[in-house]
């Protein structure tokens, strides 16, 4: 006699396979998923290394003045403060002295007045010469670049013991404009642009402390 339909029992056991078919393929594409802000945070960081190496390799921003104190130049990279010679950073003190390579980079990254980026994202840049007391993990020379994906909204953390899903981001800019990540998942993201959310989170921690350092305020008053 010929069968009509399906038994209870078929349609149960293949409800079953469909279920765990996917499961499976929510875990796989979880997996092979990079976070979310990882296209972003690179971006950032070759734009930012783009222009840090861009503005010290015109004469007419950053250049010293020959002033030598025991044979050696006092002026260096990032650390040579004067004010530019060329539009338009001529007109304003703001791009002289301890502060003069944030607010150069605030015009060139178009950011505004509080140091916010259209997508929201909010950056804070701390000299680490005039202010020690904040230097990152590998040294006390050029600026830390802290990006806020979300500006004020939490967590407010880089990547860390007490934080797994950060929206901050860090970088350290040595005085010779070499751009270097400052916390784990930066690093992760960095040392392999094409790696998968399991595959950064490893390397973050089996690298986070490598990354601990003092917590950060906002550097750009």
């Amino acid at each position: 006699m010929k069968k009509n339909g399906f038994t209870l029992s078929e349609i149960l056991i293949a409800l079953g396979i469909v279920s765990v078919i996917s499961v499976l393929m929510i875990a796989l594409v979880s997996t092979a998923r990079p976070d979310k802000y990882r296209p972003v945070v690179l971006k950032y960081y070759a734009n930012v290394a783009k222009v840090t190496n861009d503005l010290l390799s015109n004469s007419s921003i950053y250049f010293n003045k020959g002033v030598l104190q025991n044979g050696i130049d006092t002026c260096v990279g990032l650390n040579c403060t004067h004010k530019p010679k060329i539009a338009p950073f001529t007109s304003d003190s703001q791009f002289e002295g301890d502060h003069k390579y944030e607010n150069i980079m605030r015009v060139m990254l178009n950011l505004d007045e509080d140091f916010k980026y259209i997508d929201g994202s909010v950056w804070s840049f701390r000299n680490l010469v005039a202010q020690p007391s904040y230097p990152p993990i590998h040294g006390n020379e050029g600026y830390r670049l802290v990006i806020d994906m979300n500006g004020d909204e939490e967590p407010n953390c880089f990547y860390s013991t007490d934080c797994r899903r950060p929206d901050q981001y860090r970088f350290w800019i040595r005085e010779t404009g070499e751009v270097l990540p400052d916390d784990a998942l930066s690093a992760a993201y960095i040392s392999n642009p094409r790696a998968n959310r399991d595959a950064d989170r490893e390397y973050a921690e089996t690298h986070i402390n490598d990354f601990i350092g003092p917590s950060d305020t906002p550097a750009n008053d």
